[in-house]
């Protein structure tokens, strides 16, 4: 795996946040809100992130690639190879907020 990551496309980040990142935020990131979900469910948002996500994976191949998520970019992991290997390695320059640090 190279660090030279892709970059997925302003409009692709627009629509990762807007149908990934707030839905996330809205139902509760480490404890689901019951209204919220249900509504989620309703209008199928974890079915249409799955196909953003699937998507953008099918675009940019196998290797993790970056995505804007609001102001930031984030590194979408999705092999489980890919996933050791950033787990393994040093924060850098992988570090979800290095300049905060």
């Amino acid at each position: 795996m190279t660090l030279d990551f892709k970059h997925a496309s302003t409009v692709e980040g627009v629509r990762f946040t807007a149908q990934v990142g707030i839905p996330g935020v809205i139902q509760g990131l480490f404890k689901k809100r019951e209204t919220p979900s249900t509504v989620a469910g309703l209008v199928a948002a974890d079915h249409l992130a799955y196909r953003l996500v699937h998507g953008l994976i099918q675009k940019y191949g196998p290797d993790p690639f970056y995505v804007r998520v609001a102001a930031e970019e984030a590194l979408l992991v999705h092999h489980p190879e890919d996933i050791e290997f950033v787990l393994g390695g040093s924060p850098w320059p992988f570090a979800s907020d290095p300049d905060a640090k």
